[in-house]
C-alpha cells in the first residue's frame, strides 16, 4: 500500500500535470534538495472586497488630493499614468494606487544576484509602423536603433531574442524550433504549409477602410462580418472544417492558444486562434515579426514606467469604492493593506485600471456599464522560477539551451532562460516555468491551484523540467512560486461580444477605464493601448459648452 505522502504527491501532480506525467514522476524519487516560497498575490486581501466596509467608516479618514487617480498599477494603469505624466505640467498631478506590494500586474519581475527574471509576460513582437504610440515608447526606452523610411521601427540587435531562440523536447531529445518537423510525413508538412497559406490570406485582407482583420492592438482591427463570424466557433472546429488533421499542426495551434490565452484549441474562439498567428505578421508571405525580450521580460516596461512615475505609485493600497461628489469631484475610498488605515482620495478624474470583476465591486451600478454583454472568465496560471547554480548537462543532441524551451508532451509551456539575453550561456541561471490551468471550469481550476502549497507547486515544475534534464538536482538551489488566480481573460467562443468599446469613459466623464479586460486578450500591447486611450481622453480639450 502506498503511503499517504506518496498518494498526496501523486494526486497533486495529477491535478497540475495530468495522470501520465504524474505516474512517471512518482516512479522517480522526488528532488527535495532546494528551498523556496510562495510569493506575490495574497488572495485574502482581494477577498476582503466581498465584505464591504460601511461608507461612514471613512468620515474621519485623511483626505489626499490629486488631479488624476489611477486604480491599479498593471501595464494599462502604468501606461495611462506614464502618458499623463509626460503631458501634464504638474508632476504631482497623477497618483497610482496598487493593491499588491509592487507594480506590474502580470508583467511583474524580480531580481536575484544572478539576473532579473519575469513572473509573467516575457516578450512583445516588434510592432508595425501603424502602432505609433508603442513605437514612441520603444524609442524613449532606447530599444530602437532607427526608424526605416517606411516608418517601420528597427530594433537594436541586443533587444531581439538571439539564437538559439526556440527548441522543443520531442521524443526524448531537444530539437531546434517549435514545429515538430523531425519525422514529419509529407502530409504533415503539406498541411503545415496550407495552414500558413490560410494565415497569409488573412494577413493580405483589407476592408473598405484599409484595415486588417487581425492587428495589434486589436482596437485598430477591421470589424468586417466575415472576420467577426470566426468568433462563433472554436479554432479546433475551424481546423476540422478545413481538413487539418495533422497531429503536429494541431499541437502547434493548441500550444499557441495555451501560450497566449490559457486555453486549449477546443475552447478558444477561432478569431482569437487566428489572431495569434496573423497579428504577428506584417506582410503576406513574411515570417512573424522578431521578438523583443529582456531578462526580466515585460518587467522592463514596468521598470521604465515606475522610474518615470517615481514617488507617484503607492503600493499596498486597496480601493474599496468610487463615488461622485456633488462638487464635481470623484471620491475614492481606500485602505492601507498592512495597517488597515483608511484614506480618501479626492480627484478630478479616476481611471479604473483593474479587472472587470474587481471594478464591479468598487463602482456604483450606474458607473459599471461598459457596453459589453456578459462577463469574462479568467484562466489561472502557475509560474515557478527555478534558481540554478549551473546549467544542466546537454543531452545527446548537444543543443544548447534556448531562450524558449518547450516540452512537447507537457500541459505546461516549458521554461524561459532569464540569462539568455545577457549573452551568458554558462554558470548560474533562472528558469521561468509556466503552466496554464485550462480546464473547462476556471473556478474549479482556481480552487485547485490555490489549495496547492509551495511544495506541491514546486514539485510539479521540477518534475516536469527534470524529464528533459535528468541531472537537475545537481544544479537546483531554489524554486519560488507565483499562483495567478485570475491571470487573463479567456477569449472563448463569443468573446468579441464581451469586449468593451474603444471609448474608455463610463456613464460619467469623471470615471474612465483602462485594462486588458476591455480587449479580452491579455497582451501587453492591448493593455498599453487601453491605458493610452484613457490618458488621451483625459488630455483631450473639453468640448465647447
Amino acid at each position: 500500500m502506498k503511503s499517504l505522502r506518496q498518494s498526496t504527491r501523486r494526486e497533486a501532480l495529477t491535478v497540475l500535470l495530468g495522470a501520465p506525467l504524474a505516474a512517471a514522476a512518482c516512479r522517480r524519487s522526488p528532488i527535495l534538495s532546494y528551498d523556496g516560497a510562495i510569493i506575490g498575490q495574497d488572495v485574502r486581501h482581494a477577498h476582503a472586497l466581498r465584505e464591504p466596509l460601511a461608507p461612514e467608516r471613512w468620515a474621519s479618514a485623511p483626505e489626499v488630493r490629486t488631479r488624476v487617480l489611477v486604480i491599479g498599477a498593471g501595464p494599462a494603469g502604468l501606461s495611462c499614468a506614464w502618458r499623463l505624466r509626460q503631458s501634464l505640467s504638474d508632476p504631482d498631478a497623477v497618483t497610482v494606487i496598487e493593491l499588491e506590494s509592487s507594480p506590474g500586474g502580470t508583467s511583474r519581475f524580480s531580481e536575484s544576484s544572478v539576473t532579473a527574471y519575469p513572473w509573467g509576460a516575457h516578450y512583445v513582437p516588434t510592432p508595425g509602423a501603424h502602432n505609433r504610440d508603442f513605437v514612441a515608447l520603444l524609442r524613449e526606452m532606447n530599444v530602437l536603433e532607427s526608424i526605416a523610411p517606411d516608418g517601420r521601427p528597427v530594433v537594436r540587435e541586443e533587444h531581439l531574442v538571439r539564437d538559439l531562440d526556440e527548441r522543443l523536447w520531442f521524443r526524448g531529445q531537444w530539437r531546434e524550433g517549435l514545429y515538430p518537423a523531425d519525422g514529419a510525413s509529407e502530409d504533415d508538412l503539406r498541411q503545415w504549409r496550407r495552414f500558413q497559406s490560410e494565415v497569409d490570406a488573412w494577413v493580405r485582407r483589407r476592408d473598405a477602410q484599409g484595415r486588417r482583420p487581425f492587428v495589434l492592438p486589436s482596437t485598430l482591427a477591421s470589424d468586417e462580418p466575415e472576420a467577426r463570424a470566426l468568433d462563433r466557433s472554436t479554432i479546433a472546429r475551424w481546423l476540422d472544417e478545413r481538413g487539418f488533421t495533422s497531429e503536429r499542426l494541431r499541437w502547434m495551434v493548441d500550444y499557441a492558444c495555451r501560450d497566449d490565452y490559457g486555453l486549449r484549441a477546443a475552447q478558444t474562439s477561432a478569431w482569437a486562434g487566428l489572431f495569434y498567428f496573423a497579428s504577428r505578421v506584417q506582410q503576406e508571405g513574411a515570417s512573424a515579426e522578431e521578438l523583443i525580450a529582456f531578462p526580466e521580460g515585460n518587467g522592463r516596461f514596468v521598470r521604465h514606467f515606475a522610474e518615470a512615475l517615481r514617488g507617484r505609485i503607492d503600493c499596498g493600497v486597496m480601493a474599496h469604492g468610487v463615488e461622485l461628489g456633488e462638487d464635481g469631484a470623484a471620491l475614492v475610498r481606500a485602505s492601507r493593506v498592512e495597517s488597515g488605515a483608511l484614506v480618501r482620495y479626492r480627484c478630478e478624474r479616476v481611471v479604473v485600471a483593474v479587472p472587470r470583476y474587481v471594478a464591479q465591486r468598487i463602482l456604483a451600478p450606474a458607473l459599471r456599464a461598459t457596453g459589453a454583454a456578459g462577463e469574462h472568465e479568467y484562466s489561472p496560471w502557475l509560474v515557478c522560477n527555478l534558481h540554478l547554480d549551473d546549467r544542466p548537462a546537454r543531452d545527446a543532441s548537444g543543443l544548447e539551451m534556448a531562450w524558449d524551451n518547450v516540452l512537447y508532451d507537457s500541459p505546461a509551456l516549458g521554461y524561459v532562460s532569464a540569462t539568455h539575453q545577457s549573452m551568458r550561456d554558462h554558470g548560474p541561471n533562472v528558469l521561468t516555468w509556466y503552466l496554464p490551468l485550462c480546464g473547462d471550469d476556471p473556478n474549479a481550476e482556481r480552487r485547485k491551484l490555490l489549495a496547492m502549497d509551495w511544495r506541491a507547486c514546486a514539485d510539479a515544475a521540477v518534475s516536469d523540467v527534470a524529464r528533459a534534464h535528468p541531472d537537475l538536482a545537481r544544479v537546483l538551489r531554489r524554486v519560488d512560486v507565483m499562483r495567478w488566480g485570475h491571470a487573463m481573460p479567456r477569449p472563448t467562443v463569443g468573446f468579441l461580444s464581451r469586449r468593451a468599446p474603444e471609448a474608455p469613459v463610463s456613464s460619467d466623464p469623471r470615471v474612465l477605464f483602462a485594462h486588458t479586460d476591455r480587449s479580452g486578450i491579455a497582451l501587453f500591447e492591448e493593455a498599453f493601448d487601453r491605458g493610452i486611450r484613457a490618458a488621451n481622453a483625459i488630455l483631450a480639450p473639453a468640448p465647447p459648452a
